[in-house]
């Protein structure tokens, strides 16, 4: 799969230099876009950017919701994944506003945000580790995986699913059954194997082989 195109909104042209730098030093593929909402975009993924001390004052203006109104409508639809961006750190925050500040607003805001429209929150101290995640997480979702469970490789799985027909089939347990396959290679090749062999496997006792004695049995 080719790389995908990061699209960096075209509004703020101050800031925009500072973020080229870090596309380029990310070498990140991008170009630059009229946005309709947000800060960034890919084919699947739509991200608005802020820092802490933005999104605390478009919190307590309550302008925050009005903004996610629009990106989450947008969003769906456009078929995009909705996600915030956030900049920079609490410090940050206290250093830059000589109030009293309310962490519990902030965090209140991101999770109702997250929670009543299903949008991500990415939070990170910097910018550049912030596009980071952001082009990673599009990345993924472009390539099918969002909202799907991650496999085990093929060769895991198939070991997994032998052994546990193998532990159904000698009513044993699955760990002794990865014993056994571990050291005979097959069910055919446990069931013709000694006694005394099949003792030599760890986790494996007279009870246990009197169990699978039976089962060969019937």
């Amino acid at each position: 799969m080719h790389p995908i195109t990061l699209y960096v909104d075209t509004r703020e042209d101050t800031r925009n230099r500072s973020i080229d730098k870090i596309c380029q030093d990310l070498r990140l593929p991008f170009v630059h876009a009229k946005l309709d909402v947000g800060d960034f975009a890919t084919d699947k993924c739509i991200m608005e950017r802020k820092t802490i001390q933005d999104f605390y004052g478009s919190t307590i203006s309550q302008r925050i919701f009005d903004q996610q109104d629009r990106l989450a409508k947008w969003a769906d639809e456009h078929n995009y994944v909705a996600i915030w961006g956030i900049s920079g750190n609490l410090l940050d925050l206290h250093n830059e506003i000589p109030i009293q500040i309310n962490p519990e607003v902030l965090f209140g805001t991101m999770a109702s945000i997250a929670c009543r429209s299903r949008c991500h929150i990415f939070w990170a101290t910097c910018d550049e580790d912030l596009i980071k995640l952001f082009y990673e997480f599009a990345t993924k979702v472009s390539e099918g995986k969002y909202g799907t469970p991650r496999r085990l490789p093929l060769s895991r799985d198939f070991a997994t699913n032998r052994a546990a027909h193998v532990a159904t089939v000698l009513r044993v347990s699955t760990k002794q059954a990865e014993g056994l396959l571990n050291k005979f290679g097959s069910l055919k090749k446990i069931l013709l194997a000694s006694d005394s062999d099949i003792l030599l496997v760890s986790g494996i006792g007279q009870t246990t082989l009197q169990r699978i004695r039976a089962v060969i049995g019937e």
